[in-house]
């Protein structure tokens, strides 16, 4: 079972509130027969979420571009860390 909701805008503590542009927030929720299956789920989805670098992959290349950088700038090549920054270019066509 796949479940999807749509919602309004949560408030983030820390999190600046949006003043322009669109937002869209989406949330899944899938149930497992049994939590090693759930486990195994989990694990391979930590990683898809982690590699940030090939997130454009996972949109089929039609959506946008994301670029991990570290806290110098510097393009990173390894999973995120506290202070990295994720660049985000979003096609216009």
């Amino acid at each position: 079972m796949m479940l999807f909701t749509f919602s309004k805008a949560t408030n983030i503590c820390g999190v600046p509130t949006q003043k322009k542009g669109t937002y869209h927030n989406t949330e899944s929720e899938k149930h497992f027969e049994d939590s090693d299956i759930a486990s195994k789920a989990f694990k391979a989805i930590r990683i898809k979420f982690l590699d940030i670098n090939n997130w454009t992959k996972y949109c089929n290349y039609t959506f946008a571009d994301f670029k991990l950088f570290d806290r110098k700038g510097r393009p990173a090549l390894r999973n995120p860390e506290k202070g990295d920054f994720v660049r985000i270019n979003i096609s216009m066509s």
